[in-house]
């Protein structure tokens, strides 16, 4: 999967690209009942467990919210977070298609429609500075 997601959003390392894809579930688990959130951590213990209390009380979020909590976390761009989470959905939706619809079954489908449809092609996938990112939520 890593391979798949660093591909999609043309990153250097599979580093990078677990760094996406844990940023990205860790963000969206935040809407999962406890024990949809406790059954997809034993299934990614490397992804899921670090990063989410398994059983704390699911929160709603919309695409703002997903897209400033990615940004914060691998520190970029809210533009280079939201193409990140497009390409991390994306390679869900193609390898691991019951974790995603247990993803877009407690995700508005407006905030579904908004975070799998990219915004204009980015590449760079250096990281913003703090002072770049505050810029750009200004």
């Amino acid at each position: 999967m890593l391979d798949a997601v660093a591909r999609a959003a043309e990153l250097d390392t599979s580093d990078q690209a677990r760094d996406a894809l844990t940023a990205v579930l860790a963000t969206c688990a935040h809407c999962l009942p406890p024990p949809v959130r406790h059954r997809h951590a034993h299934r990614l213990p490397g992804l899921f467990e670090p990063a989410i209390d398994a059983y704390g009380e699911p929160r709603p979020l919309d695409s703002t919210t997903v897209i400033a909590e990615v940004a914060w976390r691998l520190e970029v761009a809210p533009e280079r977070a939201h193409q990140l989470i497009a390409a991390v959905l994306h390679t869900l939706q193609i390898q691991d298609p019951d974790l995603l619809a247990d993803l877009t079954a407690h995700l508005r489908a407006d905030v579904i429609d908004l975070l799998t449809t990219p915004p204009h092609h980015v590449t760079s996938v250096a990281p913003a500075t703090p002072a770049e990112s505050a810029r750009e939520i200004e």
